[in-house]
């Protein structure tokens, strides 16, 4: 709660983003900038350029209060889709499956989002002194909250319920089950944001022995970011051209979960 109330009293964030996946045997590695406007605008934009083994992928998302724009370009091609704002935000707040699309979260609602939905999907317990490279940090580890699991797995609720331990293989596969920030000491800012899972190892088998790591992760490091500094408007703002843009507001809604 400290760090959501430190991020909703910046009136602005720019910072350069690193991504690292290793998930369920697809390895990413990326990197790109993010720029957040004043709280409560829906300000934000997100770019990540990823190699690839034959080709270089860029997603450019950009949010200007009312619409998120989506563009994505590789040597396949380009596209272009929109997806309504509010609609979004209204499955973020009620769909605990959004803590497996942490990149559409951040495009829509910014970081002080997505640490509000993995406040409200997460139990963190115990916080511990760690080392970030040279910044000083506090680390905080979460498992599901037990409500939000029991909505995600249904099937086993009364088990849940029970205070006993749930069987995460069957977890939808984008969805982690363990949370991992690091908050700097001084600012409270997530520097690291990590997801995991572990790989059942029924899906290891029937990969026949392609992934070689059991634990699956996808990791968000932020740097070289700097508070409350002057962002040109037209940052949040995009212009289509002639480009068509599909509407993606129902895919995008169904990959929350909502």
């Amino acid at each position: 709660a400290d760090a959501i109330a430190q991020l909703d009293q910046r009136n602005s964030i720019a910072a350069r983003v690193r991504h690292r996946t290793l998930w369920f045997g697809q390895r990413l590695i990326g990197s790109g900038r993010y720029l957040q406007g004043p709280p409560g605008a829906r300000l934000v934009r997100l770019e990540l350029r990823t190699p690839l083994v034959d080709k270089v992928s860029t997603l450019q998302q950009v949010c200007d209060g009312r619409t998120l724009w989506i563009y994505e370009y590789s040597n396949a091609g380009k596209n272009l889709g929109r997806v309504d704002v509010e609609q979004a935000a209204v499955a973020f707040q009620v769909s605990p499956a959004a803590a497996g699309a942490p990149t559409k979260v951040l495009a829509v609602g910014g970081l002080p989002q997505l640490l509000r939905n993995l406040e409200g999907g997460f139990e963190f317990k115990g916080v511990e002194r760690r080392m970030l490279g040279d910044l000083p940090a506090w680390i905080l580890r979460g498992s599901w909250e037990r409500e939000q699991l029991a909505r995600l797995l249904p099937d086993q609720k009364a088990q849940i319920e029970a205070g006993e331990q749930p069987n995460y293989a069957v977890l939808p596969p984008q969805l982690p089950d363990q949370v991992v920030l690091w908050l700097g000491r001084d600012d409270l800012f997530p520097y690291r944001v990590e997801f995991r899972r572990t790989v059942p190892a029924e899906f290891m088998q029937k990969r026949n022995g392609l992934i070689d790591n059991r634990e699956s992760s996808m990791i968000f490091e932020f740097f070289e970011v700097q508070f409350d500094v002057a962002i040109d408007p037209q940052e949040f703002t995009y212009d289509p051209g002639a480009l068509p843009a599909e509407d993606r507001t129902a895919g995008f809604m169904k990959r929350l979960g909502f």
